[in-house]
């Protein structure tokens, strides 16, 4: 009898929590809040509203630049339902790109590995922790952002019970431009979901005047937070092209329970993806120089058309022919 009843009280409590994470904020809303301790600023974030703070977290002068990073292009994401590959390129090419873009479409994110292959980097964001992380954090994702002036980030919004954006003050020099909007404009949102990269994200652009659904818009300045709540549209517009925006996601036990079914058709589509390192060769004419006939040689030579066109081949046979040619 005491085992089912405990059994019971379990099952109950592990539902409430799972529930909890479905919940969605509907207000048009941003909260402020005066940061004061860890336990009120996770008592305001179970409404799932937006809440916006200022918190004054350590130096990062000291980190080194990430390298590689990640390179997009918004224009991508137009006319597409599958996911969107990004460029890995070095620091330095990558900022040179995003410093010339005139247009505003490139920005950088999913610079996970490279975070992740710096021990500064990592002290840095472990540094968050005492503030932000919720209890029961099973997971935990770091990111950080660049963009070219005026360039913003694709719409979209994440699962994970905590998300959360910073702008340190010794990077950024401006503010960043947010729109958001709730879960329940997600009929005009037409939402995508990429299993690939556990993504879920929107080519509508928040920043364009819609009259269908009304929206969040606000400044993030430096030295401030942006607490933002699952199931909610959001997209980040740059305003500068020395603006760098620091996220960090929390992935707590009943939220990863309440999510089981999406992170396991991550996972099988995983086991379905191939690398390939190679690509066959595409069709190619080779010009060859004409060939002079010899002096002793009477005989009349055609050499107004010597190209030879070859037949597409792949590695493993171009490979196999230069073994004959030695052998």
């Amino acid at each position: 009898m005491w085992t089912t009843i405990i059994v019971f009280f379990i099952v109950l409590f592990v539902y409430i929590h799972v529930q909890h994470q479905w919940k969605t904020g509907e207000d048009i809303d941003i909260y402020e809040y005066d940061y004061t301790n860890h336990k009120g600023l996770q008592d305001i974030t179970q409404y799932k509203q937006p809440v916006l703070f200022a918190l004054e977290m350590p130096s990062m002068r000291d980190n080194p630049k990430l390298d590689p990073l990640h390179i997009k292009d918004i224009r991508d994401y137009k006319n597409t339902n599958s996911h969107i590959e990004s460029i890995e390129l070095s620091n330095s090419s990558a900022q040179t790109l995003l410093n010339t873009d005139t247009k505003g479409v490139f920005y950088s994110d999913r610079n996970q590995d490279s975070i992740s292959k710096s021990p500064s980097w990592i002290q840095w964001f472990e540094s968050m922790d005492p503030f932000l992380k919720p209890s029961f954090t099973v997971y935990k994702e770091n990111d950080v952002l660049y963009g070219s002036r005026k360039s913003r980030t694709v719409t979209t919004y994440h699962r994970e019970s905590h998300t959360y954006l910073y702008l340190p003050p010794e990077t950024n020099n401006s503010h960043v431009r947010v729109k958001m909007t709730p879960w329940r404009n997600k009929t005009f949102m037409n939402s995508i979901e990429d299993y690939t990269y556990y993504e879920c994200w929107s080519n509508v652009n928040l920043f364009e005047p819609n009259d269908r659904y009304r929206t969040l818009d606000f400044m993030l300045k430096p030295r401030c937070v942006l607490y933002i709540p699952p199931y909610w549209f959001y997209s980040i517009q740059f305003q500068d092209k020395q603006n760098e925006v620091c996220m960090v996601k929390y992935t707590t036990g009943a939220n990863l329970i309440a999510n089981m079914k999406h992170v396991g058709m991550y996972y099988l589509q995983q086991q379905n993806i191939q690398e390939k390192w190679w690509k066959p060769l595409a069709n190619t004419e080779i010009d060859i120089l004409p060939i002079e006939p010899d002096e002793d040689d009477d005989l009349p030579m055609d050499i107004s058309q010597n190209v030879i066109k070859e037949e597409s081949k792949t590695i493993a046979e171009s490979l196999i022919d230069d073994l004959k040619v030695k052998i």
